[in-house]
C-alpha cells in the first residue's frame, strides 16, 4: 500500500502504538470503585487482589483511571483499524476486478457511451448534462478513458475520475472557472449530492518538479484570493514520481466530502 501523508490507516497505526506508549507507562493492574450514597471507596485490583486506596492514594487512583479510559479507547481504535483493513482489501479486489474487466472487454465502452449506470435527480441530471466551457488546451493529452466515458489527462485523474462515478457523485471534467480576468479549468467541479454546493478538486501530479510545483502554488493563492480555499471548498490531493495518489486515499477523501 502506497505511503501518503493523508492515509488514514497510518494515521490510525500511529495513533494505536502512541496509546499503548501511554498505557505502557501507567501502573499494573486495574481501578475498581464501590459506592455507597454520596460515598465512594477506589481499590486497586492487581494480581488477584483488591487493595483499598486512602486519600493520600488518589493520585494512584487517577492513574489507574486515565488507564481505564486509554484502554477504553485503543480497544475502539483497533476495531477501527480492523475495519478499515479489511474495507481496503476488499475495495482493492473490487478495483481490480473492473480493471481487468474492462482490459479484457473494451467494447463495454462503446455500448454504454450514451447511458449511465445511475439515476441522477432531475436537477442534478441537468446540471450534469448541461453545456459548459471546456479546457480545449492540449487536446492531444486526453488519453486515458474512464468509466464515465471522459478523457482525462492522466491515470490519477482517471482514478478520481471512476471514483466519484461509482460514488453517485455529480461533477463536471475541467469546466471553466472565472477568477477576474482569468478562466481557471480546475480538473473537477462537483455538486455536492445532499446540499448541492460547489466544490472544486485539483490534482497536482508533479510536484517534484520546481516550475510545476511553483505554478502550482500560484494557482493556490489565486484561488484564495477569490474565495476559493483548500479543504473548505477545493480539493487538493499530490504526488511526485515516488509517491503517486492511491485509490484509499481518493476513497476517503470523498468519503469524507460528500458520503
Amino acid at each position: 500500500m502506497t505511503d501518503t501523508n493523508n492515509n488514514y490507516q497510518s494515521i490510525l497505526a500511529n495513533q494505536i502504538e502512541t496509546l499503548q506508549n501511554e498505557i505502557a507507562k501507567l501502573p499494573r493492574g486495574s481501578l475498581v470503585c464501590s459506592a455507597t450514597g454520596k460515598y465512594r471507596k477506589y481499590y486497586h485490583r492487581v494480581n488477584g487482589q483488591s487493595i483499598y486506596l486512602t486519600a493520600k492514594e488518589l493520585p494512584l487512583a487517577r492513574q489507574l483511571a486515565l488507564k481505564m479510559v486509554l484502554t477504553a479507547k485503543l480497544e475502539d481504535t483497533l476495531s477501527e483499524k480492523l475495519a478499515l483493513d479489511a474495507y481496503i482489501v476488499k475495495n482493492q479486489r473490487r478495483s481490480k476486478k473492473l480493471d481487468l474487466l474492462m482490459q479484457k472487454k473494451p467494447f463495454l465502452m462503446d455500448l454504454l457511451e450514451d447511458q449511465s449506470f445511475f439515476l441522477f435527480e432531475e436537477d442534478t441530471k441537468k446540471w450534469m448534462d448541461a453545456n459548459y466551457a471546456h479546457n480545449t488546451r492540449h487536446p492531444e493529452n486526453l488519453i486515458h478513458r474512464s468509466l464515465s466515458n471522459h478523457f482525462v489527462r492522466s491515470k490519477s485523474e482517471l482514478l478520481i475520475d471512476t471514483s466519484l462515478y461509482l460514488n453517485k457523485i455529480p461533477y463536471r471534467y475541467e469546466c471553466g472557472l472565472e477568477l477576474g480576468d482569468e478562466v481557471y479549468f480546475p480538473d473537477f467541479t462537483i455538486l455536492h449530492p445532499t446540499t448541492h454546493e460547489i466544490y472544486y478538486w485539483e490534482h497536482f501530479g508533479k510536484m517534484d518538479e520546481s516550475i510545476y510545483a511553483n505554478n502550482a502554488f500560484y494557482k493556490l493563492r489565486t484561488y484564495c484570493e477569490y474565495g476559493v480555499f483548500p479543504s473548505i471548498n477545493l480539493i487538493t490531493t499530490y504526488e511526485t514520481k515516488s509517491h503517486p495518489l492511491d485509490p484509499q486515499t481518493v476513497e476517503a477523501i470523498i468519503q469524507q466530502y460528500f458520503m
